[in-house]
């Protein structure tokens, strides 16, 4: 048959089993295998998706992919993902698409659908493709592909690129045609023609009765007419055809039987349930994941969604190197003309709308407005985080954490010196002191909302004045945390304070508390040369790398480190020990405008550690429709910790008095 791709569906859905006993419950992640070559029945023949390493593009899983519920249909989930996907790759030798998903701890939603998941309660698992139409290969029946891999009636997708997984609560029904009444049936109104209706209802009838095997899996059919024993003579007779097919199918999912054993499975008679048992075994014994629910979903909205985007950030003012194409045709467009055409897109019309209608419609019943809102406001925020000054970077050391548990930084003492050995003695047992640091990353966020009124009036400053505002606040509460540690002066793992006498880091008496100068410097100076390891073995010979100061000490402290001369003095007296041997590092976060600091270099000492989750240093804004505000609701939020995790390297001068 000639495919019109004008008429094929934009959903198709493929379902296998979700298996409990690949759950992670302390990672809360899984490895799923979800997807493979099998035939999967449409209305227009059997289509089947290629695995091959030139054909499956994973950038973009790999790069932006997301765990979502229901592909954010539900009312009550919406679009915010559950978690997110590791890793996903190709099973070359199994022709079977594999990824490791996970579900985010702390949010009590995905919390919620983890247990339904680890209970058996929700056993569905789908994800989202786009085809590329031109590398479609009809093959007709009887005869092969290009590459001799397959005999047809087939479809062979030969270029697709999945985009998101989700967690799926309803199955699709394996009788009637993977998934059909998904594929077809959207928002309780049908999607078919009368005439594509009908063409879907002979196949489920044929299917039903057993009479579309020839379609659906020509190289069983011709397997078994191959079979020169006759049924009422062979153990053959014993399949049913459907049988045969499913074995068939069940080897090609799992991708652990070769061919000649298959053969001997159907030759032998054996039942379904015995060779699911066998697949079973073969792949405990090879660690791979048992088996997922798959459904598919094409999207190639992509483009426009880039090119809307764009287009409303240079409207804003953002400069951007090289806009997405297609950008132009939405230079004029307002946002209630944005809205118009997210519903036009969507096969609904418009005119005879009110405006406030034609809002509420654009966000609450297409999934491309506020996925191009969401995407305007998180690259504003993005710009404003980036940009925002922070100087916490200069002295403090950066690290990732994997999870929100705490974090332990052990510290060693120095190597007790060397003891000598005398004639006929015993060398000494070394002892050696211990102690950690705990802390833990923390998530800090706030929520608003873009209501349809601001879309109506175009008020372009609500969608973006708001998110830079928040990628400010975001910057200055990550920058913030290493100053509060300072001016909190937190307690150490010893029980005492950051700063304190005992650990020698701090000046303490009258005549020292003073503005920076040489005099103080030296002092300080002092101080850390002569910090000793946690045994007490011996000093450390540390020497200050960063002066730390409020907005209130930055000139005289910029003089001092910058001149070659005592600004104390009136008779050129060198200023051989502070000249150019420290960086000032300034910062309005620091409230009391007379105390300053001195840190070590981090690579020579720890002094403050900053740790981000999973590596993500900036923050993640996400959005959902909000029935309550009428409009969007974005949830604004960054993980991160800090901890000072060794006094020796930090010193205080508390100021003037």
């Amino acid at each position: 048959m000639t495919i019109n791709k004008n008429k094929l569906p934009e959903k198709a859905y493929r379902t296998v089993s979700l298996e409990r006993a690949e759950i992670n419950e302390e990672e809360r992640s899984l490895e799923i295998s979800f997807s493979s070559e099998a035939p999967v029945m449409r209305w227009f023949g059997p289509e089947i998706l290629v695995h091959e390493k030139e054909s499956v593009n994973l950038k973009r899983l790999n790069e932006v992919g997301t765990l979502l519920f229901a592909h954010g249909r539900d009312g009550n989930y919406g679009v915010v993902p559950i978690g997110g996907i590791d890793k996903a790759w190709l099973d070359k030798d199994a022709k079977t698409l594999r990824a490791k998903i996970h579900f985010d701890p702390e949010d009590d939603k995905a919390e919620r659908i983890f247990k339904k998941v680890k209970n058996g309660d929700l056993s569905g698992v789908s994800f989202g493709y786009s085809i590329d139409f031109d590398s479609i290969e009809e093959v007709e029946a009887g005869k092969k592909s290009e590459d001799g891999r397959f005999k047809g009636p087939a479809i062979l997708i030969k270029q697709w690129e999945p985009h998101e997984i989700s967690i799926e609560p309803t199955p699709a029904d394996w009788t009637i045609g993977v998934g059909r009444n998904e594929e077809f049936f959207e928002g309780g109104e049908s999607q078919l023609t009368e005439e594509v209706k009908e063409v879907v209802e002979e196949k489920v009838v044929e299917e039903v009765e057993g009479k579309a095997v020839q379609e659906s899996e020509p190289v069983v059919e011709e397997k078994v007419k191959e079979d020169p024993i006759q049924e009422e003579k062979s153990d053959v007779a014993e399949l049913t055809r459907k049988e045969v097919l499913d074995i068939y199918k069940l080897a090609r999912d799992v991708g652990c039987f070769e061919e000649k054993e298959i053969e001997s499975f159907i030759e032998e008679g054996r039942k379904l349930e015995d060779v699911r048992k066998v697949a079973l075994g073969r792949m405990v014994e090879n660690r791979q994941p048992v088996g997922t629910r798959v459904e598919v979903l094409t999207d190639e909205k992509d483009k426009v969604r880039a090119a809307a985007s764009d287009a409303f950030l240079m409207r804003t003012g953002v400069k951007l190197d090289k806009p997405a194409p297609g950008f132009e045709e939405f230079r004029s467009f307002s946002l209630l003309d944005l809205a118009k055409d997210c519903v036009e897109r969507k096969g609904e019309k418009w005119r005879g709308m009110g405006k406030l209608q034609i809002a509420q419609r654009a966000i609450f019943g297409t999934d491309d407005f506020p996925y191009i809102m969401g995407n305007i406001a998180n690259k504003t925020m993005m710009k404003a985080y980036e940009e925002a000054p922070s100087t916490y970077q200069v002295w403090c050391n950066i690290v990732d954490g994997s999870d929100f548990k705490d974090m332990y930084r052990n510290q060693l003492s120095q190597a007790p010196d060397l003891d000598r050995k005398y004639e006929n003695g015993e060398y000494q047992n070394a002892t050696f002191s211990e102690t950690r640091e705990t802390y833990k990353i923390l998530t800090y966020g706030k929520k608003f909302s873009i209501s349809r009124e601001a879309i109506i009036n175009d008020d372009m400053g609500a969608l973006t004045r708001i998110p830079r505002q928040f990628g400010a606040s975001a910057a200055r509460k990550v920058n913030g945390l290493p100053y509060a540690i300072l001016e909190d002066n937190d307690d150490m793992a010893d029980g005492s304070a950051l700063f304190v006498a005992g650990h020698g880091n701090i000046e303490g008496t009258a005549a020292n508390k003073d503005v920076p100068s040489v005099t103080t410097l030296a002092s300080a100076r002092a101080y850390m040369r002569k910090q000793t390891g946690l045994g007490g073995h011996g000093a450390l010979n540390l020497t200050p790398r960063f002066l730390i100061a409020p907005p209130d000490l930055e000139m005289v402290s910029s003089q001092l480190i910058r001149s070659g001369v005592d600004p104390s003095k009136y008779n050129n007296t060198p200023n051989i020990i502070v000249a150019g041997s420290l960086s000032l590092v300034c910062d309005a976060s620091l409230s009391d405008s007379d105390a300053w600091y001195l840190a070590a270099d981090p690579s020579q000492i720890d002094t403050i550690e900053v740790a981000f989750l999973d590596g993500n240093r900036a923050p993640l804004i996400e959005s959902k429709e909000n029935w309550d505000v009428d409009g969007i609701e974005y949830k604004v939020r960054i993980d991160v910790g800090a901890k000072s995790i060794d006094h020796r390297g930090l010193f205080k001068n508390v100021g003037t008095s």
